[in-house]
């Protein structure tokens, strides 16, 4: 069966490939920026403005964050769709990619919340949740990336595809 989708020519590819790499580089880092200041925050005494590593925070989660988020979706879905690689091919990538929308999910559903509640109430437990949800956030990318070199696991075979056993009869013993 030919491929119904273009595939990307050596010189494009390599261009996506790298916008790929340093947009999820980036991602990384940004991570790495709130959990600082998630941190910082934290031990902030009252002295001090606590509320001001929080407000960094909402104008980094806001904007930023999910611009280079959608772009590393993007240019990563981009990459293995017009390459031989494939979007369902090999489990490396359908491991990524639900990793990626994960991070990008919980990230939209709950960062700017925790931002908000913790800068109105220094003290509230969402302050924790910021750096433990940094944290895992962290972990996810970190992990996508080795996934991205080792590309463990193989191809997706089409007969992995889950089968259905028959019902069992009223008094029958399935198994």
């Amino acid at each position: 069966m030919a491929a119904l989708t273009p595939r990307l020519a050596t010189r494009p590819r390599a261009i996506v490939r790298a916008v790929h790499v340093l947009v999820s580089i980036g991602w990384f880092g940004l991570v790495v920026v709130m959990l600082v200041l998630s941190a910082a925050a934290m031990t902030t005494d009252g002295g001090t403005s606590p509320r001001f590593p929080y407000q960094l925070m909402d104008q980094i989660a806001s904007p930023v964050i999910p611009i280079v988020a959608v772009a590393t979706l993007v240019t990563g879905v981009g990459l293995s769709v017009a390459t031989p690689w494939g979007l369902l091919r090999h489990w490396w990538i359908v491991v990524k990619l639900v990793i990626t929308l994960a991070v990008i999910v919980t990230g939209a559903a709950l960062t700017g919340n925790w931002i908000q509640q913790a800068g109105a109430a220094p003290t509230t437990p969402a302050r924790w949740l910021l750096v433990g949800g940094a944290i895992v956030h962290l972990l996810m990318l970190a992990s996508a990336m080795i996934i991205s070199v080792d590309k463990p696991w193989g191809r997706i075979s089409r007969s992995s595809k889950p089968r259905l056993r028959p019902l069992a009869r009223y008094g029958e013993v399935s198994g």
